[in-house]
């Protein structure tokens, strides 16, 4: 069933990861293209295309060119993206500075260790704009393994959290419908070719969800065994077709602090050297923006939402360490239940 309903996997820099295990597999991504930034693996399906994003093309990127414009939530690069105090953590940003001065080694050319934050920032406008459509049309459903698991909707509202973690509301928006004012988004037409990328800003608007994991009784689920038991969803303003789903995995949270013990609390344990996972939350509030300008300024088919599932560094689901936990036995159902939710609970948002 899968095979037939994806339609192309996008890589925002996973090939240079480490260890070899968090990149992608191409064997087991049914021969689908891929749609890459930086760099192709050593083999590729056919179909596939890489669009060069290497440091030089952001030469015009400044966060904040005048005064006046506000630091965006979440921040963009090379603001620090989490509150963990470790400073060789990455997303830390040390030491804390104001933009639009950048880092001396971003002044002519942007230093790597940037343009995966860009790329990751910036990128997804043009995956969106482009949004293939997959081979389908589906198989019959018959499912080899019993639905487990389904969702219910959880509000998360930064305030709420102000004693756990006073800084959340500098990483995410949480839930709700969100506008993001002057957001700085890529122009689409600089993408082609090699030359600088250049910059649009607009106001968007989008919805961001989140929902919890829960058995087929309502209650939640242990995510010491069941994990990823969150996914967070952004859905731009006045799409009513939610069939296009973007699955959006982020790799290795524990680089950034986001480590595995604090998981089911889904915070940092008490201890400030660790990043609060809510406010990897923020990955939501990104994607949303960007898909909503991809829609507004890139005619981007309005049928893309795209569920983030938050990742543990290693997913435990009935004693068996798996990359992607509970997904490969019930990402459909999971997805599903996710797509039937949608029409009636955003206008409620």
């Amino acid at each position: 069933m899968l095979a037939s309903l994806l339609a192309e996997v996008w890589d925002f820099d996973t090939t240079v990861s480490s260890p070899p295990t968090d990149r992608i597999d191409t064997t087991k991504i049914f021969g689908k293209p891929i749609r890459a930034y930086y760099e192709f693996p050593a083999t590729v399906p056919a179909g596939s295309l890489l669009i060069d994003a290497n440091s030089g093309r952001w030469r015009n990127y400044v966060e904040r060119a005048a005064p006046a414009e506000p630091k965006e939530v979440p921040p963009l690069p090379p603001e620090r993206t989490n509150s963990n105090a470790t400073t060789g953590l990455d997303g830390h940003d040390q030491p804390h500075r104001s933009p639009p001065t950048p880092p001396a080694s971003f002044a002519s050319v942007p230093s790597s260790g940037y343009t995966h934050h860009l790329i990751r920032d910036f990128m997804f406008l043009d995956a969106t704009a482009a949004n293939q459509a997959a081979s389908g049309p589906p198989p019959a459903l018959n499912p080899l393994v019993t639905q487990q698991v389904t969702v219910r909707f959880k509000a998360l509202a930064p305030a709420t959290f102000a004693a756990e973690d006073p800084a959340l509301a500098e990483f995410t928006r949480g839930t709700g419908k969100q506008q993001a004012l002057n957001k700085h988004l890529l122009d689409r037409a600089s993408v082609s070719g090699g030359g600088n990328f250049s910059y649009l800003h607009s106001d968007v608007s989008f919805a961001i969800l989140l929902y919890e994991l829960v058995d087929l009784t309502n209650n939640p689920l242990n995510a010491d065994q069941f994990s990823p038991n969150w996914f967070g969803v952004a859905v731009p303003n006045g799409i009513t077709d939610f069939t296009n789903v973007v699955i959006y995995f982020h790799p290795v949270p524990n680089q950034a602090g986001y480590f595995d013990t604090d998981y089911p609390s889904k915070s940092n344990g008490g201890n400030p050297n660790h990043s609060n996972w809510k406010e990897l939350f923020g990955y939501v509030d990104r994607l949303g923006s960007q898909l909503a300008g991809a829609v507004k300024l890139a005619a981007a088919t309005p049928n893309q939402i795209v569920i983030v599932p938050l990742m543990k560094k290693d997913n435990v689901d009935g004693g068996q360490s798996v990359r992607s936990g509970i997904l490969p036995r019930q990402w459909y159902y999971i997805v599903n239940d996710i797509q039937k939710d949608l029409p009636t609970r955003l206008p409620t948002l």
